[in-house]
């Protein structure tokens, strides 16, 4: 198999906009863990870039799992609830990035998660609006 290697970009400390790839099981040092992997969406220059970071498979509602399952539904986890994290996949959320020094150098950490908050920008005025404040303008 050929395979090209590339660079992984090590994203400045921050808080970036993202969809949730996927959610697998995984095993790590601690045992059974969910593996997280995130999709950034900007800015332009690290748009694609993908980020890991990983959770307990523990159900407790004050747990990692919980709160971030809640940053993806923008809901809160609610004792008794039944959580299917096929549900998250494909939601969005913001990512706060960390750099972390590691064995082979520093690398990024998703520390956390935040419910994903669209910014509302204010409606453009309809064109009649601008045709008659034009026309205001230039009678004067």
């Amino acid at each position: 198999m050929l395979m090209e290697i590339t660079e992984t970009p090590l994203l400045p400390v921050g808080q970036y906009p993202a969809t949730v790839k996927s959610i697998e099981l995984d095993k790590g040092d601690y045992g059974e863990q969910l593996k997280w992997t995130f999709t950034v969406l900007a800015p332009a220059k690290f748009a694609g870039a993908l980020l890991s970071a990983w959770s307990s498979t523990s159900t407790s509602n004050k747990g990692k799992t919980c709160r971030w399952a809640a940053a993806c539904t923008g809901s809160p986890v609610v004792v008794g609830d039944q959580l299917d994290t096929a549900d998250l996949i494909g939601q969005r959320v913001d990512l706060i990035v960390i750099e972390k020094p590691g064995k082979d150098g520093v690398f990024n950490k998703v520390e956390d998660l935040k419910i994903h908050v669209k910014k509302v920008r204010p409606a453009a005025p309809a064109v009649e609006e601008v045709s008659d404040a034009v026309e205001a303008f230039l009678s004067e």
